[in-house]
């Protein structure tokens, strides 16, 4: 999976304004064709920062399982659930 990041434009999260830029050692690709969801089953579509690698992600508190991230989600894809964070090409 590339990036292994979720995530998308558009996508389920419900963040406060546009997506920005990914932390150092994340990339920002597109991610919508791994069929990922939120933790309420609506689909992330887009793209998502990802570390090349899944990042464990507790949907009650993403913000402590993602602490590089500012906006981060968890997404649910391939039977786990990954760290991610909506963002722009």
């Amino acid at each position: 999976m590339a990036g292994g990041g979720m995530g998308g434009e558009g996508g389920a999260a419900g963040d406060d304004g546009p997506p920005g830029p990914c932390p150092s050692g994340w990339t920002c690709e597109d991610t919508s064709v791994l069929g990922a969801t939120d933790k309420d089953g609506n689909p992330i579509t887009g793209t998502s920062c990802g570390k090349g690698a899944l990042i464990e992600c507790d949907d009650a508190d993403p913000a402590t399982s993602c602490p590089e991230l500012t906006k981060p989600l968890c997404a649910h894809v391939f039977g786990v659930t990954s760290c991610t964070q909506l963002c722009t090409l």
